[in-house]
């Protein structure tokens, strides 16, 4: 178990992370709602999703992520920055990718550009759906 100390401002912290201690298990992590909104068919957002995840995992495998379907419209997701990992999940509805992701306290700061890469990702796969070119994949 950590041990408090003391952060240069004097509040009390706990392990390596310099956590406040006075947070609960899960304030120290950080929920981060996000959506994407498009104007696709929704079974296109749904196909243009899942290869911007793939495409994801080709892309940044230095952060070792993973995905996984619970079904047709939802996703779990993780990728690793520095030994910590991130968790979250993809839920397709019609008009919005709404993404939720769990951000260890420390790592708030990066939240802002965690999500910009992943809707960047999204993005790029919903344009090429408008583009017509996922029609053969």
């Amino acid at each position: 178990m950590a041990t408090p100390g003391s952060s240069e401002s004097g509040v009390p912290v706990c392990g390596l992370h310099k956590t406040p201690c006075w947070l609960s298990d899960e304030e120290k992590e950080l929920t981060l709602k996000h959506s994407i909104t498009h104007d696709l068919p929704h079974e296109l957002a749904c196909k243009a999703t899942r290869l911007a995840l793939d495409s994801y995992r080709d892309n940044f495998s230095q952060y070792s992520p993973t995905g996984k379907w619970l079904n047709d419209e939802t996703a779990e997701l993780s990728f690793t920055v520095m030994g910590n990992t991130l968790r979250g999940r993809v839920d397709m509805r019609p008009g919005a990718i709404d993404l939720d992701l769990k951000v260890p306290f420390m790592w708030r700061i990066f939240k802002k550009q965690a999500i910009k890469v992943i809707e960047g990702e999204i993005r790029t796969w919903i344009a090429k759906a408008k583009a017509g070119e996922l029609d053969d994949q």
